[in-house]
């Protein structure tokens, strides 16, 4: 067994116990598809096979017989992961869709009273002022990004010219149509001139 496939094996079961301690009715939306079989294929990792029982997620070694599966890089399943988002692409589904949004209102839906739980540790002065600074920092952290993402888009465009701009786009696009259209009047023509000639 390979060092991440070992890791695996103790962070899902982990991570699972943490969920349903968090919220307890965490998994309540795959209740109905209880006994299927769900494998999580990362590129570079080693497939994981989860059962679903009526009441959580549980790891097991290998199946035959599965019923979903999620492919894609390690990348994706981190965008949707932390987004909250079933759009992205770049992660696959193969099989029972309906069991593969149930997965995803699981995440969507989890209730998790952060604070609450904070407060236990810390007192609730500290848990409301933890959390306060916490999403200052996401909010932040949310701005910087789409700033500097902007900030990139204009330098590769104006600057080194790697990307095109819009404008310089849409011309692009309209060429290859002109020119689609054109190689299709010219197909139609010799197709005209061919019957002409098999009729001499």
């Amino acid at each position: 067994m390979t060092p991440l496939a070992m890791m695996a094996n103790h962070t899902i079961p982990f991570f699972i116990a943490l969920l349903q301690k968090l919220d307890a009715n965490c998994f309540a939306p795959l209740k109905a598809h209880t006994n299927k079989i769900v494998c999580f294929a990362i590129d570079e990792f080693a497939p994981i096979y989860l059962e679903i029982t009526p009441t959580t997620l549980v790891l097991i070694e290998k199946a035959e017989n599965i019923d979903t599966t999620f492919s894609g890089p390690l990348s994706a399943f981190m965008r949707i992961l932390f987004s909250k988002q079933r759009t992205h692409t770049g992660v696959h589904i193969k099989g029972d869709t309906e069991c593969a949004k149930a997965l995803f209102d699981c995440f969507n839906q989890l209730n998790i009273d952060w604070e609450g739980h904070l407060a236990k540790g810390v007192g609730d002065t500290m848990a409301h002022a933890m959390m306060v600074t916490m999403q200052e920092t996401k909010t932040w952290l949310s701005e910087t990004y789409t700033a500097r993402k902007d900030d990139l888009g204009v330098y590769l465009q104006d600057e080194v010219a790697l990307l095109p701009t819009k404008g310089e786009a849409q011309a692009f696009y309209h060429e290859v149509d002109s020119l689609r259209h054109d190689v299709e009047r010219l197909a139609a023509k010799m197709a005209i001139l061919q019957q002409q000639l098999a009729q001499k």
